[in-house]
């Protein structure tokens, strides 16, 4: 039994019963007075727990109300099931995820540990990059040393570029790399499964750049709702879709209405990226519906027509 998992029920105890003795705890775990003493500093040491003896009734309690840790092993659960579950594929995460495993097997109880297995996290939509590729980047970082790669476009050519990372970026389940192309004197955004190979270059003095210009450059990239020029849409979801979206957070500042009657939902956002938040709905197929503006309507039904000229 570990140490936390003493702690836990240390706790839990005098939460639930309003005290805890040193035999109860002794006869748990089966271990000797010593190690429960320990345990005991821990709580107040480490925790601010307000952890007091009575010597007449000898038991343990808390003289004033202690949350600290309440509800501690559901935490952990969580957090062990998140990352057992995301961690399995290094391509969303590019760790080797044993050793944070066994950190958290070590202070969650063995039975939260039996059930965690029930519980998944599941991830779509993930692009595969070599795990080498990404301590490189890192290594690159750390020394101040260009990188040299060979990088391959959306229209298949490929590159030879010599680049200075600063900012690794996860976005829906892609890696993209924000750099410093040394040979054009420009910030660039490169997608990391693109790569086709990665060597280390130059120690580069001026590594790196104004971190306001990284900023602007990420917000103008990334996401449907990031960026200076914003524009008001209205998406309009009907039937099952409806009720599905409506538990859903598109952007923080979002306006829904659902209309029980009809069943359809309403759902006004400010937008920079047409082009994605066009392509979210279209995933929804006949039961989502850009309503406003007439700009992004019009392009909404153009890819429909598209997309009906070449499969029908």
């Amino acid at each position: 039994m570990s140490k936390t998992e003493r702690i836990s029920f240390i706790h839990s105890s005098i939460k639930r019963y309003g005290r805890v003795t040193m035999s109860e705890i002794i006869n748990e775990f089966e271990v000797n007075e010593r190690t429960v003493r320990r345990d005991f500093e821990e709580l107040r040491l480490m925790h601010d727990a307000p952890l007091i003896y009575n010597r007449d009734k000898k038991f343990y309690y808390y003289d004033d109300e202690f949350k600290n840790l309440d509800f501690f092993d559901d935490k952990m659960l969580l957090y062990y099931t998140l990352i057992n579950s995301i961690t399995s594929s290094s391509s969303y995460i590019p760790i080797v995820a044993d050793e944070f495993k066994e950190y958290i097997e070590d202070k969650l109880s063995n039975k939260y540990i039996k059930i965690a297995d029930k519980v998944s996290f599941q991830i779509s939509e993930i692009e595969n990059v070599k795990i080498e590729y990404f301590f490189k980047i890192f290594q690159s970082m750390i020394e101040s040393k260009s990188l040299l790669v060979e990088y391959t476009n959306l229209q298949n050519k490929t590159t030879q570029r010599e680049i200075t990372p600063q900012r690794l970026i996860n976005y829906s389940g892609a890696w993209y790399l924000f750099a410093y192309d040394v040979n054009i004197n420009q910030l660039r955004n490169f997608n990391l499964s693109r790569f086709e190979s990665i060597n280390f270059g130059d120690e580069i003095t001026d590594f790196e750049i104004d971190n306001e210009q990284i900023e602007l450059s990420i917000n103008g990239t990334f996401g449907i709702y990031k960026g200076e020029k914003r524009e008001k849409i209205v998406i309009k979801f009907y039937d099952e879709v409806a009720n599905l979206v409506k538990n859903q957070t598109w952007e923080k500042e979002q306006e829904s209405v659902f209309d029980e009657a009809t069943n359809t939902l309403t759902l006004t956002l400010n937008i920079v990226d047409e082009r994605e938040i066009i392509g979210k709905v279209l995933r929804y197929g006949s039961r989502a519906e850009i309503v406003s503006p007439q700009n992004i309507r019009d392009m909404w039904i153009g890819e429909i027509k598209s997309l009906s000229e070449r499969f029908l």
